[in-house]
């Protein structure tokens, strides 16, 4: 499965986070065509990544060089195919605490071997409920072999309190 069809599927699957949502897209320079970017329709996006170019709203070059909570909350977190490539992916991933309580996070990325495990991303988000993880090698069209991951924040525990009302005249 290619970024194209993953962001269909999942635009299809989680429609109220690709329309009228606030969007942090990590390692966003344009390098395919069409623009993750293009996914998403009247939302407050942001493109971040350690390079200038198209699609890049903010340059750092590690997570400390941008104040995320100035940029944040966001509702939905997206990678497509950089985390491989990136010595700072770990950090990055941090992102995904600026998310609101039921954000999603969609990544996608090349196995390598310098890049991280499925499990070491879901660890990462280890507080998160994993919708799906699906490896791209199983897909035999695929020559890529890519590791995709869909998670959604849990919503904040409501605390239930209950009223204990004493009836006058009860004595029970």
């Amino acid at each position: 499965m290619n970024y194209e069809e993953l962001l269909s599927k999942e635009s299809g699957q989680h429609s109220k986070y690709f329309s009228n949502a606030r969007v942090i897209e990590l390692f966003s320079v344009q390098r395919a065509d069409p623009p993750v970017r293009s996914f998403f329709k009247d939302c407050v996006y942001v493109g971040l990544d350690t390079v200038v170019g198209s699609g890049v709203d903010v340059v750092a070059s590690v997570l400390g060089d941008v104040d995320l909570n100035a940029l944040a909350p966001f509702d939905i977190v997206v990678s497509c195919g950089r985390l491989h490539d990136e010595a700072w992916w770990g950090r990055s991933l941090e992102v995904c605490n600026r998310l609101r309580p039921g954000g999603l996070v969609v990544l996608e990325w090349e196995k390598s071997k310098d890049g991280p495990t499925e499990v070491q991303v879901i660890e990462t988000l280890k507080s998160y409920d994993v919708i799906s993880v699906s490896d791209s090698s199983e897909d035999d069209e695929q020559e890529d072999e890519n590791w995709i991951v869909v998670a959604r924040k849990k919503e904040k525990p409501v605390m239930k309190v209950e009223s204990k009302k004493k009836v006058i005249g009860e004595d029970k």
